[in-house]
C-alpha cells in the first residue's frame, strides 16, 4: 500500500497523484501560494481505466482548493469534483471515505449546519 507523507495509505499506483496530494498538503499548512499543484493529480490521470481511490482523494482536494476559494462558481466547480471523488470510493480505505465525506459536508455546509441559511451563503458568496 502507498503511503502518503504524512504515512497515511492511500489507494492509488500512481506517484504522480502521492506527489500531488503531498504538495497540496504542504501548501495548504505552509500557507503557500501554490495550491493548484493537487490539479496536477487530476492530470496526471484523468481517465484511469482502473480507478484508484487515490484519485478519489485528489478529486475532493481539489474540491477543498475550490471551496476555499469560495462563491458560488467556485462552489459548482467543488461539487463536480466531489461527484467524480465519489465516484471512485468502490476501493477506498475507510479514512479516504470519510476524508471524501468532510469535503462534501463541507461543501453541502447549509445543508448540516443551519447557522448556515441562505441569506448567510448569500452574503458569503458576495464577500468571498
Amino acid at each position: 500500500m502507498v503511503k502518503d507523507a504524512s504515512e497515511l495509505e492511500i489507494t492509488t499506483d500512481s506517484s504522480a497523484v502521492v506527489d500531488a496530494i503531498n504538495g497540496f498538503v504542504d501548501q495548504l499548512l505552509g500557507v503557500g501560494n501554490d495550491a493548484q499543484v493537487i490539479l496536477k493529480a487530476i492530470e496526471a490521470d484523468p481517465t484511469c481505466a482502473m480507478p484508484s481511490a487515490g484519485v478519489a482523494i485528489a478529486n475532493a482536494q481539489v474540491a477543498a482548493f475550490y471551496l476555499f476559494a469560495g462563491g458560488s462558481i467556485a462552489l459548482t466547480k467543488a461539487k463536480s469534483y466531489l461527484n467524480l471523488a465519489k465516484s471512485y470510493l468502490k476501493r477506498a480505505n475507510e479514512r479516504e471515505k470519510l476524508y471524501v465525506a468532510a469535503i462534501e459536508a463541507w461543501a453541502n455546509r447549509s445543508q448540516y449546519y443551519p447557522i448556515y441559511t441562505p441569506q448567510v451563503n448569500l452574503m458569503l458568496n458576495e464577500i468571498y
